[in-house]
């Protein structure tokens, strides 16, 4: 082989060694890079750190209030803007100052500002000063001053109850419910605490709890004997004749007594009404007038 063909090769494999090995280091590099470390997050705003602050601190506030006491508390323009809410508001708040035993009445404007809620519309504080005197729970006084008006004025203790259900009871009047004791007495329960012996309550469908007078001198002993016969003689399934003839039969009559008769309808009677005919030529002479 010619010299120079040999040198020829030799450089051209030479080359090809140095560019293998420079495009091995670049992978190699490549693969060994590190990652980029992630930005860490940025801290947050004073602003947003304030209004946390601040939430977590009304929530602690309000935490041990009362409804009543956290609704008084919100600012007016926060709150409902209905009418009739507004009322109840007013209702409630007189409610409370009659069961807190404060029986000076007040105005209009002292009645909104103990309820927070003095700002309004023209048209809305001529509705509610209307309606608040128009209210069967609110009575107004000289001077346009309003105070709560409870069912029952004069419950003042458990005496004065009991005797409300005694007169109720005397007068064949309907019982008394509970929830308008609770409306009209401060300290209601404890009053109901004092009168449990003397006292029946019943609950109707409707889940309304009925008070009744309950006479101990009705209280009378009965022989165990005695409610051993009433217990053992059942007469759900015989009629009403059935028991008065076995009545019969045993020598017991049964008292006659008049029967309410079932109420008759009056029938109104046909009118026969005459019809007026006018008569006309009643100023020619009877002869010239003929019949045919």
């Amino acid at each position: 082989m010619d010299a120079e063909l040999t040198k020829q090769a030799a450089a051209m494999k030479m080359r090809a060694m140095q560019f293998a090995g420079s495009v091995g280091g670049r992978a190699a590099s490549g693969s060994g890079k590190a990652k980029p470390k992630p930005k860490p997050k940025p801290p947050p705003s004073s602003l947003a750190s304030g209004a946390s602050k601040s939430a977590a601190a009304s929530t602690s506030e309000t935490k041990g209030m009362s409804i009543r006491a956290y609704a008084a508390s919100v600012p007016h323009q926060f709150r409902t803007k209905n009418k009739l809410g507004v009322l109840k508001m007013i209702v409630d708040k007189l409610r409370e100052r009659h069961m807190a035993r404060e029986t000076e009445p007040l105005t209009f404007d002292d009645i909104l500002k103990a309820i927070n809620y003095s700002d309004m519309s023209p048209n809305m504080r001529d509705f509610l000063q209307s309606a608040v005197r128009d209210n069967p729970k609110i009575s107004c006084k000289d001077g346009g001053k309003f105070v709560y008006k409870p069912l029952y004025s004069n419950l003042k203790n458990s005496q004065r109850l009991l005797g409300l259900l005694k007169r109720k009871e005397e007068e064949g009047l309907p019982a008394v419910l509970l929830s308008d004791i609770r409306e009209s007495m401060a300290k209601s329960e404890r009053a109901m605490k004092n009168v449990a012996d003397n006292v029946l309550t019943f609950t109707r469908p409707d889940k309304q709890v009925v008070v009744f007078h309950n006479d101990p001198e009705y209280h009378l002993p009965v022989r165990s004997e005695y409610q051993e016969l009433w217990r053992r003689i059942s007469v759900e399934v015989r009629s009403d004749n059935d028991i008065e003839s076995y009545l019969s039969k045993a020598g017991i009559s049964t008292m006659k007594g008049e029967t309410l008769k079932p109420p008759v309808r009056k029938t109104k009677a046909s009118r026969s009404t005459v019809r007026k005919v006018k008569i006309n030529n009643l100023h020619l002479a009877p002869d010239l007038l003929k019949d045919y």
